[in-house]
């Protein structure tokens, strides 16, 4: 064997076995209580961080559980809202925002959670949104909080000080409003807005007394599972991600007439109907 495809080979089996550990160490799955095992281990050297939007919780209505595929129709009706909306899109965005029903996807989990603050565990939000403004909303890192208040989450019981990230101040791009503001955490929820969310986790374990020796993290997205994961690593600390995906399973056939005549509605009135409200009006305009 020449000393080329010698090395070849171990290179084939370096990478191989990284990816087994990392496939180790972050799993996919559909109902959080298949990570029970890993989170009752879990102490107060432990680090865990749920993502909110998707993985807590969810909107009601179908058209805004959708990650839409280039033939979904409910792209092309969103599509051609936006072009009519251009000029005021941000504002009819957080109108969806403030007035869109949610729920809880996995209501125990709220239990959960509490329990593992009661046992001195670290539970913290990270979501991508910002704390800017953004639309009619003054204050993104007030309007999230509030939202997971009226759920029974409370993160900031693990985490009760204010803080920006200041040291990425400048580096703010032309970003969607929903990302605007210095990323920080607010009342226990780490709002990254727009840097990643592994420098935003980054940020945040500086500021700690401590320097946890497990990191357990939820999202509904992979790509901030794995960029996470990628700055764990840089610091050595032991990682559990995983890969969230419960909420496409409420993926359900759209009713295209209907979300058609919500988004005219926003379009006309300023005010978003749930799918229950749309539908009941849309019966009564054909009795």
């Amino acid at each position: 064997m020449s000393y080329r495809v010698f090395n070849y080979l171990m290179l084939i089996l370096v990478v191989t076995m990284i990816n087994i550990s990392i496939s180790g160490n972050i799993k996919e799955h559909y109902a959080m209580h298949e990570a029970y095992d890993v989170l009752s281990q879990a102490d107060e050297h432990t680090l865990v961080l749920f993502d909110i939007d998707d993985t807590l919780i969810m909107p009601v209505d179908n058209i805004h559980l959708r990650h839409f595929s280039s033939k979904d129709p409910g792209k092309a009706i969103i599509a051609s809202f936006e072009q009519k909306a251009a000029s005021e899109l941000d504002d009819m965005r957080s109108r969806i925002l403030l007035q869109a029903p949610r729920k809880l996807i996995e209501p125990d989990m709220v239990d959960v959670i509490k329990a593992l603050q009661l046992k001195g565990v670290k539970v913290i939000g990270l979501t991508k949104m910002g704390t800017g403004t953004f639309g009619v909303i003054k204050s993104l890192a007030e309007y999230r909080s509030k939202q997971l208040a009226q759920f029974g989450i409370e993160f900031y019981q693990s985490y009760d000080k204010n803080i920006e990230f200041t040291q990425f101040a400048g580096n703010e791009v032309d970003i969607p409003g929903i990302f605007s503001g210095m990323p920080g955490v607010f009342n226990g929820t780490i709002m990254a807005g727009y840097i990643s969310k592994g420098l935003a986790l980054s940020a945040f374990i500086d500021c700690l007394d401590f320097i946890p020796t497990q990191v357990i993290f939820f999202d509904d997205w992979i790509e901030n599972v794995m960029d996470v994961y990628h700055e764990m690593r840089k610091r050595d600390i032991k990682f559990y991600g995983y890969h969230y995906r419960a909420v496409e399973k409420e993926q359900g056939q759209l009713n295209c007439k209907l979300v058609q005549f919500q988004y005219d509605h926003l379009y006309e009135h300023h005010v978003w109907l749930s799918a229950e409200e749309a539908l009941g009006k849309l019966m009564g305009m054909n009795t």
